[in-house]
């Protein structure tokens, strides 16, 4: 792992980018644009020994953390839960927008010790925003088959129908725009290639282990298996034994699981050969 002595810690919203650095102390409000950025990574100064961090927020911290990835800073994306839990570890419980960066830079200061950086690419990030998107669109799909199921009037049938169909060409609009999004990648393409060489992976798995997990290819297969869910963690407390079971994973990128598309496809892909 490098070896980081200054940290700079980001809490991400909408419209702002609350910095805090230490170990100066040092406060800073930018704005969420392209200006702001690039204003704080001249704040930031030279680069060695530099670790940057923020929070996963849905997808504010996108247009950041391309850009740290880009200017070749280490940058950190930290699951919310982990820093909520390390501010109540040290008695916080006060929340501002400056108290939340000061705790993300200060659990940046221990995971960084611990953590690969996140990969965060345009090309990437345009994978991940389309994989979101199918998503919400089968959800739609699946919530609207069910509530076909219950109604009873012509009327209201071809009215679901009618947003069945046109959801379900966006639906394909998206899969194609995904695929095609991979293809231009010479890397995703390369990754996606392997994993569709084991048992069970297709093109679905293959697009959401590149979206949800650009750790791929820089983890170890174990640590891999945890993350997608599909690793055994043992539950043991006293003389109480539980069976070892699996459980989704949180990324260290701070994004969802990729338990969703497929268990049993993940669980094959967990056994399939290291270069994977």
């Amino acid at each position: 792992m490098p070896h980081f002595d200054r940290f700079v810690g980001v809490d991400v919203s909408k419209d702002h980018l609350d910095a805090h650095f230490l170990p100066s102390g040092q406060q800073l409000r930018l704005a969420n644009t392209p200006q702001g950025i690039a204003l704080l990574l001249r704040h930031i100064g030279s680069f060695e020994g530099v670790a940057c961090g923020c929070e996963a927020t849905g997808g504010y911290e996108e247009a950041l953390l391309i850009a740290l990835c880009e200017a070749g800073l280490p940058a950190y994306c930290l699951h919310p839960s982990d820093i909520r839990t390390f501010a109540r570890l040290k008695g916080k419980r006060a929340k501002t927008d400056r108290l939340d960066a000061k705790a993300i830079v200060e659990a940046l200061a221990v995971a960084a010790a611990h953590r690969q950086p996140v990969l965060r690419t345009k090309q990437q990030s345009t994978i991940r925003e389309l994989i979101t998107l199918r998503r919400r669109l089968i959800a739609m799909l699946n919530e609207l088959k069910s509530l076909k199921a219950r109604m009873t009037s012509l009327e209201t049938l071809m009215a679901i129908d009618a947003l069945i169909t046109v959801h379900g060409e966006a639906r394909k609009q998206a899969e194609a725009a995904i695929a095609a999004a991979i293809a231009r990648d010479a890397h995703a393409r390369q990754t996606a290639r392997r994993i569709r060489t084991v048992p069970g992976a297709g093109p679905v798995l293959a697009a959401e282990l590149i979206g949800s997990m650009p750790e791929l290819g820089h983890l170890s297969s174990r640590q891999a298996a945890s993350l997608t869910g599909v690793a055994p963690h043992p539950r043991q407390s006293g003389t109480r034994t539980g069976t070892a079971g699996v459980r989704p994973g949180v990324p260290t990128s701070g994004g969802p699981s990729i338990w969703r598309p497929s268990p049993s496809s993940a669980a094959k892909a967990s056994r399939s050969p290291p270069s994977i």
